[in-house]
C-alpha cells in the first residue's frame, strides 16, 4: 500500500461539527464553528503544517451554504501556503452517497478539498499512520491495520474512556499489538490515555458545543521526537459564558449585579462577541427570568435553566435539557450546499430535483459540477 507524506509537523482536529447555527433555539448565536476552525488554519499557517481531521468536521450530511462557503475559503488560504487538509469522515457527516457507494468523491469532504484518507497510510511525525472512516462494525477493519503503521486515526469511540457501551466502539483488544499510538475524534474534551498497549489522543471539539463544555478548547501540533511523537496544544478562543446558580433572592441580585460588569470579551474571536449567561436557578423563586432577561444588556444572551429539587429543596444532580445542540434550522440548513442559500428558486428547484430523480447521487453530482463551474 502505498504511503502519503505529510508534513512532518500537522495540526490534528477533530469534531470541528461546522454548521452554521448551532445552539438550539438559539437562532442568533452563530458561526462559532467557522471561528474555532478559522484558527486551526491559522496555527497550521504559522506552523507551516498541512491540517489533518479525524472526523465529524461537518455536523450534518447535508451541510448548508453558508458554511461550505466559509470552509472553502479557509482551506483556499491553506493550499495558498502550499499545504492541505486532510481527514476521515465522521459519523455526523456520513453522507448519504458515500454510506451507499463508498466513492469518495460523494464525500462532502472532497467537495470542499479535503483530501480523504480512508483505508490510507499517511506519513508524519516519524509515524506511519492508518486512517479509518466511521463505520458502524468497526473491529474487524480496525483488526487489518498494516504491520508497517505503529499509529491509528479514527472516529470511534474506546470503551474505558466512555462510561457507557455502544455498540460501534472498540476496545484495545480490538487494536493489533504494533500499533501504540491512536487519533480519536468523537470525543469532545481534550484527552490523553494510556489503555493497555495504546496512547490515546482526543483534541477535543474547536467550539462550546455545548453549554456545560468545559470552554477552553485547543488542537494538537503533533511533532516527530526521539521517542515518538510529541503532541503540544494550541488554543483556540470561544465565546466567553458566564455561569451562576441562582437558589435565593440573594443570589438573584447578585446574578444581576454581575450582568452591569460584563464587557464585551475581547479574546473571543470575530463574531462570537456576545457574551452567554447561563443560569441554573430554582423553580421556587418568582420572576427570576422576566427580571434577568430585562437586566441582560445586549451583548450577553441569557439561557435559563430550571433546576430540579429533591424533597429537602436541595438541587438534583441532572442533565440539562438544553444542552446546546443544533436542532433549529433555517430553510438552507436543511439543503445541500451546492446552491446559493439566497436563491429560493433554485433551492426549490434542487429539492424538487433529489425527491423526483431516479438516480439522487447522479444527480448530486451533476448539481456539483454546475457549482463548481459558477465558481471558477
Amino acid at each position: 500500500m502505498q504511503i502519503l507524506k505529510l508534513t512532518d509537523k500537522v495540526v490534528f482536529t477533530a469534531d470541528c461539527q461546522l454548521k452554521r447555527r448551532t445552539w438550539a433555539n438559539r437562532t442568533n448565536i452563530t458561526d462559532d464553528p467557522i471561528a474555532g476552525y478559522r484558527q486551526v488554519i491559522d496555527h497550521a499557517i504559522a506552523h507551516n503544517a498541512d491540517v489533518v481531521i479525524a472526523g465529524d468536521f461537518f455536523d450534518t450530511q447535508w451541510p448548508d451554504t453558508h458554511t461550505m462557503r466559509q470552509v472553502d475559503t479557509e482551506n483556499n488560504r491553506l493550499r495558498a501556503k502550499g499545504r492541505n487538509v486532510y481527514g476521515i469522515v465522521g459519523n455526523h457527516d456520513m453522507s448519504t452517497g458515500l454510506l451507499e457507494t463508498g466513492d469518495p468523491d460523494t464525500s462532502w469532504y472532497a467537495f470542499v478539498g479535503i483530501i480523504p484518507l480512508n483505508k490510507r497510510i499517511v506519513h508524519f511525525a516519524g509515524v506511519n499512520w492508518y486512517a479509518l472512516d466511521w463505520i458502524r462494525n468497526p473491529k474487524e477493519e480496525v483488526a487489518k491495520t498494516p504491520a508497517n503503521c505503529t499509529g491509528l486515526i479514527i472516529h470511534q469511540l474506546f470503551e474505558g474512556i466512555v462510561p457507557t457501551f455502544i455498540a460501534h466502539n472498540i476496545t484495545p483488544a480490538d487494536v493489533p499489538q504494533h500499533v501504540q499510538h491512536v487519533l480519536v475524534g468523537d470525543f469532545h474534551q481534550r484527552l490523553v490515555r494510556k489503555l493497555d498497549h495504546l496512547e490515546i489522543h482526543s483534541p477535543g471539539s474547536t467550539y462550546l458545543c455545548k453549554i456545560d463544555e468545559d470552554p477552553v478548547k485547543a488542537c494538537t501540533l503533533i511533532s516527530p521526537g526521539p521517542l515518538g511523537p510529541v503532541y503540544g496544544d494550541l488554543a483556540l478562543k470561544t465565546r466567553q459564558v458566564v455561569r451562576c446558580t441562582v437558589l435565593t433572592d440573594g443570589d438573584l441580585q447578585s446574578t444581576i449585579d454581575l450582568l452591569r460588569q460584563v464587557d464585551d470579551n475581547p479574546d473571543c474571536p470575530p463574531g462570537c462577541e456576545t457574551s452567554i449567561l447561563h443560569v441554573k436557578f430554582s423553580p421556587l423563586l418568582k420572576e427570576v427570568e422576566s427580571r434577568i432577561k430585562a437586566a441582560c444588556p445586549p451583548n450577553v444572551y441569557p439561557m435559563l435553566e430550571k433546576l430540579v429539587l429533591d424533597e429537602d429543596g436541595k438541587p438534583v444532580d441532572a442533565n440539562t435539557a438544553d444542552d446546546g445542540q443544533a436542532f433549529s434550522y433555517d430553510p438552507s440548513d436543511i439543503l445541500p450546499g451546492v446552491m446559493s442559500a439566497a436563491d429560493d428558486q433554485a433551492a426549490f428547484d434542487f429539492t424538487l430535483g433529489l425527491l423526483t430523480t431516479a438516480n439522487p447521487m447522479e444527480f448530486i453530482r451533476q448539481q456539483r459540477a454546475k457549482f463548481g463551474a459558477e465558481k471558477q
